[in-house]
């Protein structure tokens, strides 16, 4: 499984939404059908949001499904004209899960 992790800092005129974009980053995500799973959520305390407003996390499977989460062109076009217009500053994190380990005994 991969983890996809965004970091987003929104511009200053666009803070007082930043449940707005939540709510509008969640619905976009909950209709690709690559995705594992997401979470979205705002920053929780001060210390967080002097950096970060909002964080997404998208899980999916094998590789494919990341370049087709990232090639979709309504993720494309959601990014593009609503989110990038919104963003002052983002960070991209990918953290993929070990496979297990299995000793001999």
């Amino acid at each position: 499984m991969v983890h996809r992790i965004i970091l987003v800092k929104l511009q200053e005129r666009y803070r007082i939404e930043t449940l707005e974009v939540v709510a509008r980053i969640s619905d976009l995500l909950a209709g690709l059908h690559m995705l594992a799973g997401f979470t979205v959520a705002p920053a929780m305390d001060d210390g967080t949001r002097k950096k970060w407003d909002l964080v997404v996390e998208v899980r999916y499977r094998t590789d494919a499904d990341g370049v087709a989460y990232l090639g979709d062109p309504v993720h494309a076009a959601f990014v593009a004209h609503y989110l990038n217009p919104r963003t002052a500053t983002r960070e991209t994190l990918l953290f993929r899960e070990a496979e297990p380990v299995v000793s001999g005994v």
